[in-house]
């Protein structure tokens, strides 16, 4: 709890005192089913991490973690991932500063990226499933 007060001590709101060490422990839990986003420049990086534990970084200022068989930015055609190729409510994920956050809400990121791993969908789309799927 001791971080939390910090936290609060900062300025911060009691919501995002708890979303801050939940998405710790889901970077530092993760075994490889969690999809990883980010953006750079105009273009989005997808990936699953490795199931390797995090590694110190060589300034001992950070870690990081492997992505299994290295970052992607491309679709099922090989088609670069480009903002302006993007719902908006996916795009608007760009501006996000915090360590993850849910994309549930666009599903053809989800089929998409499922696809180009040679993987597909077997729940419904559009509704939360009530277990893991496994991948």
């Amino acid at each position: 709890m001791l971080e939390r007060e910090g936290f609060l001590a900062e300025g911060k709101t009691a919501s995002t005192t708890t979303r801050f060490p939940n998405e710790i422990r889901t970077f530092f839990e993760d075994r490889g089913s969690i999809l990883w986003i980010t953006f750079f420049g105009e273009r989005l990086g997808w990936g699953f991490l490795d199931a390797l534990p995090a590694q110190p970084s060589d300034d001992g200022r950070g870690v990081w973690r492997l992505v299994s068989g290295g970052g992607k930015h491309t679709d099922i055609n090989g088609d670069a991932l480009t903002k302006e190729r993007l719902t908006g409510s996916l795009t608007k994920l760009a501006a996000y500063r915090g360590t993850s956050c849910s994309v549930d809400e666009d599903e053809l990121l989800v089929d998409l990226v499922f696809a180009s791993c040679g993987r597909r969908r077997l729940g419904v789309v559009g509704k939360t499933q009530k277990r893991s799927i496994s991948i």
